[in-house]
C-alpha cells in the first residue's frame, strides 16, 4: 500500500501541542488488505489476565467477523462510507505510530461490546507522553471531514465518553497514563478525517478558525490526521 505524507508538522497553540498530518493513500484493493491485516492482528489479548482475555476475545471474534463479511468482502473499486470510515479509523491510529511514536491500543470496535456501530471513541492509543488519545474517524466522499470530527469529540466529552471507557482501557493502558487521566485535563485527543483537497495549508488554517478546535486547546495534545483516498 502506497503511503505518501504530504506535510506533518507540529505548533504550540496556547500551551496545547497541535500535530497535523496529511497523508495520500493509493490503491484500494492494497489499502482494503493492510485494513484486513489491521482487523485480523489479535496480539494484544495475549497480554490480558485470563478472565478479560476470554470476555475480550469473543468481543473480537463477533465484531472481525461481522467486518469482513460485511464490509472487506465487498471492496470494489470504490470506498463505501463504512470502508471510508475504517480505513480513516485504522490509518490514522497507524499514521499516530508511524510519525509520533504513539503506541497503539486495540481499535475500539474489537473490544466494545456491540458486533458494530461503535457508540463512541473510535480509536485510542498512548502517545510518548503517556496521554491516553482519543481518537475520532469521519470519512465523507466528497467533502473534507475535520469539522464533523472535531464537533463529535466534543460531543463525546460532554457525554463523558471517554470517562465511560475508562473500565476497559484500563487493561490496555499503563499506570502512568491512568494517572494522567485522572487530572482535569491529563488527555489527548485525535481527529481524523477524510481529505479532498491538495492543499494542506490551507486545510490546517481552516481548522484553526473552527471553535470547536479552539475548545480543545485546553488539553495537551491535539492531533490532526488528514486521510486522502486515492484511486
Amino acid at each position: 500500500m502506497a503511503i505518501d505524507i504530504v506535510k506533518s508538522y507540529s505548533e504550540n497553540i496556547k500551551g496545547c501541542k497541535v500535530c497535523f498530518v496529511h497523508a495520500k493513500l493509493s490503491n484500494i484493493n492494497e489499502i482494503a488488505i493492510k485494513v484486513h491485516d489491521d482487523i485480523m492482528d489479535t496480539s494484544w489479548l495475549s497480554k490480558l489476565k485470563p478472565l478479560p482475555k476470554i470476555a475480550y476475545e469473543q468481543r473480537a471474534k463477533d465484531t472481525i467477523k461481522s467486518i469482513v463479511e460485511n464490509i472487506l468482502n465487498k471492496v470494489t473499486n470504490s470506498v463505501t462510507e463504512d470502508l471510508g470510515e475504517l480505513i480513516v479509523s485504522t490509518q490514522g491510529q497507524s499514521l499516530l505510530e508511524q510519525k509520533h511514536d504513539h503506541r497503539k491500543l486495540p481499535l475500539a470496535e474489537l473490544w466494545k461490546e456491540k458486533d458494530r456501530g461503535n457508540p463512541g471513541f473510535d480509536f485510542h492509543t498512548e502517545s510518548p507522553t503517556n496521554y491516553i488519545t482519543f481518537g475520532e474517524a469521519k470519512y465523507n466522499s466528497n467533502q473534507t471531514a475535520y469539522g464533523k470530527a472535531l464537533t463529535q469529540i466534543n460531543n463525546f466529552i460532554d457525554k463523558g465518553k471517554d470517562k465511560k471507557e475508562m473500565s476497559d482501557l484500563e487493561h490496555f493502558t499503563t499506570e502512568k497514563a491512568q494517572a494522567n487521566f485522572l487530572l482535569p485535563t491529563g488527555k489527548a485527543f485525535a481527529a481524523a478525517f477524510s481529505v479532498h483537497s491538495d492543499a494542506p495549508d490551507t486545510i490546517f488554517k481552516n481548522i484553526k478558525k473552527c471553535d470547536k478546535f479552539k475548545e480543545l486547546l485546553k488539553y495537551p495534545e491535539l492531533y490532526l490526521i488528514g486521510i486522502q483516498i486515492v484511486n
